[in-house]
């Protein structure tokens, strides 16, 4: 017994350094409502939103930005809550879908973080307009870190959207040169190789270190790439 109540004030402890350690990140005026609107953001608790949106000492959810200069959008979109992103995107609310952070990043590459929902959240923000190709300060799209991130499903949708295949970022980086070293073809990552193979990746591509995209996985020489089985409507 005595265990068991150690162990749980350990995980009480943990819990409290992870939301001490997360409030600390997104909280920009050092105040406590706002700080707790990303987290509901990111949570998908739209009714702390609506309140703060309608309510007494309403809050002008469009100009929130955490230290970062994210804006919850940003974190909206990387829980992965698509009904909670397509009403921020709404009147009165009215948040801008090209707002960029800190580091140039759009909303569209925290999308594709979402294990559940990231496909169908990049469909519903590129029919809106979202640039499929947008690339941040470091010339990273969003395909670049869904590839990196492991996530097929977010990778297929990606490039059915228009995403090109070969774009650079600062280190002449192609998303190919994004598939981990450890990756065997059937691995998720396997897969997320052959889509891309498919929409005419340039596995030939070098970047500014003199290495070719798939130079790290000696099973890809000899690819061959069958029909996609990705369905980029699917969830993840």
């Amino acid at each position: 017994m005595n265990a068991l109540k150690v162990s749980a004030a350990v995980v009480v402890v943990a819990v409290a350094i992870v939301a001490s350690v997360l409030r600390s990140r997104i909280n920009t005026w050092h105040d406590d409502r706002e700080a707790s609107l990303f987290l509901a953001a990111l949570s998908g608790d739209a009714m702390s939103l609506h309140g703060a949106a309608t309510g007494n000492g309403t809050v002008p959810l469009r100009d929130l930005r955490d230290r970062y200069g994210n804006t919850l959008l940003h974190w909206a979109a990387k829980g992965g809550h698509i009904n909670l992103c397509a009403w921020l995107l709404e009147a009165p609310q009215g948040l801008n879908l090209h707002a960029v952070n800190n580091a140039g990043t759009p909303a569209l590459h925290w999308a594709v973080y979402s294990v559940a929902n990231g496909a169908k959240l990049i469909e519903m923000l590129v029919e809106r307009g979202a640039n499929v190709n947008a690339a941040n300060d470091r010339l990273e799209t969003a395909l670049h870190w869904a590839v990196e991130w492991d996530r097929p499903k977010s990778v297929a949708a990606l490039l059915h959207a228009g995403a090109e295949p070969n774009m650079p970022d600062v280190n002449q980086d192609r998303p190919l040169h994004r598939i981990p070293s450890e990756c065997t073809a059937s691995m998720s990552c396997g897969a997320i190789l052959k889509e891309l193979l498919k929409f005419k990746a340039d596995a030939a591509a070098v970047n500014s270190f003199g290495r070719m995209a798939l130079a790290h996985l000696d099973w890809a020489s000899d690819l061959t790439v069958p029909s996609s089985s990705l369905n980029p409507a699917a969830t993840e």
